[in-house]
């Protein structure tokens, strides 16, 4: 007998392949699900404020207290930013001398040297060839009764971050050494600006949250909105600490100002009508240090509290952004924070967890 070939239908092929794609779509259809399921387990966190506001700093700490810590190769990549924001900035303050102190007593070497920092190859090379010798130089230059003037009496016209006594009084003969790695305190105090998206997941009493840091610059704000889809929390900075200073990108609008308008936009936002709003009020130690001998009307010029009264002070600048908050006043949730203290940072954020889980659960009904 011979044999018999079966041959196939017209079409068969065809049904083969619309069978092949559809398992293949209900393997995709299952692998969302469960991504879509494993993405609602984690609360999504974002820290938004205007530049200079402390968010990344507060990131930093996070990363340090419950993320993986700050690795060796990333302290390493640090240095320069360390190295030359302590040169430029010390070369600001001097430069700064021919508007403030005309008639300085700063030798016209140190001057000369400190001017010759305005092109960034001679910083580079400066910071290349780092020794004692450099420390001496340095700290006697910081250490100028001119230099300190303008330090203290002009730091807000030169846009000098406060972190820069930090490192000119502290860290100085260790930022000189050749072998020197950035420390946990350089690496929160340290001003390196935010671009990009940093994220970290980490978890807190059995609780999944991933915490998105973007820069807050006005150039930057246009990134944040793609990812303010499902966020249950927004933790807004904003740095008190800066009241008598302004925006670098424009250097008129003061810094709580630009803050105010921004924390308006936020809390008005559709995407956030069921998130949590905190508002961190940063820096509180630098401005309850200021208020002492800066009064508040450089700031607010209607301000009629009491002077140099750092209670009055806070409570009035509290007062300022709880006039924009037009919602339930049990939902206006704020607090004073030092971004480089652990121990506040710690305090804090347990009560962010305890007010997003309670956000989570109310929405799931349980309260």
């Amino acid at each position: 007998m011979g044999a018999t070939v079966c041959k196939k239908k017209k079409g068969d092929d065809f049904n083969e392949d619309v069978a092949e794609d559809e398992v293949k779509n209900a393997e995709i259809h299952q692998t969302q699900q469960k991504d879509a399921e494993e993405d609602s387990k984690i609360h999504k966190l974002l820290l938004l404020g205007p530049g200079e506001s402390g968010k990344s700093t507060f990131w930093k700490q996070m990363r340090l207290q419950h993320g993986d810590g700050i690795p060796e190769e990333d302290r390493v990549l640090m240095v320069p930013n360390v190295r030359e924001n302590v040169i430029v900035y010390l070369a600001t303050l001097v430069n700064a001398l021919t508007e403030f102190v005309p008639n300085t007593t700063l030798p016209q070497e140190d001057r000369d040297l400190m001017l010759s920092f305005k092109v960034e190859d001679n910083v580079s090379r400066f910071v290349a060839h780092l020794s004692p010798d450099s420390v001496e130089l340095l700290t006697r230059i910081w250490r100028h009764p001119d230099v300190q003037f303008v330090w203290k009496e002009k730091g807000a016209a030169t846009q000098v971050p406060e972190s820069t006594a930090y490192f000119l009084d502290e860290r100085l003969p260790a930022i000189c050494q050749q072998d020197y790695v950035p420390t946990d305190d350089d690496c929160l105090k340290i001003r390196i600006r935010t671009t990009g998206v940093l994220r970290l997941e980490f978890q807190i009493a059995e609780e999944q949250f991933l915490l998105i840091d973007m820069g807050g610059q006005r150039s930057e704000r246009r990134k944040w909105i793609r990812f303010f889809d499902n966020a249950v929390g927004v933790l807004f900075l904003c740095d008190i600490g800066s009241f008598d200073r302004v925006v670098f990108e424009d250097e008129k609008t003061n810094r709580v100002h630009e803050a105010l308008e921004l924390y308006e936009w936020i809390i008005n936002h559709d995407s956030f009508r069921r998130s949590c709003v905190i508002l961190f009020l940063n820096k509180v130690d630098l401005f309850n240090e200021k208020v002492q001998h800066q009064s508040l009307k450089v700031c607010f010029p209607e301000y009629d509290g009491p002077e140099h009264d750092p209670d009055a002070a806070f409570n009035y600048v509290v007062g300022k952004f709880k006039e924009k908050w037009k919602f339930d006043e049990k939902q206006f949730f704020f607090h004073a924070t030092c971004a480089t203290d652990t121990n506040n940072c710690e305090v804090v954020f347990t009560f962010v967890k305890e007010a997003i889980v309670k956000l989570v659960m109310g929405d799931a009904g349980v309260f």
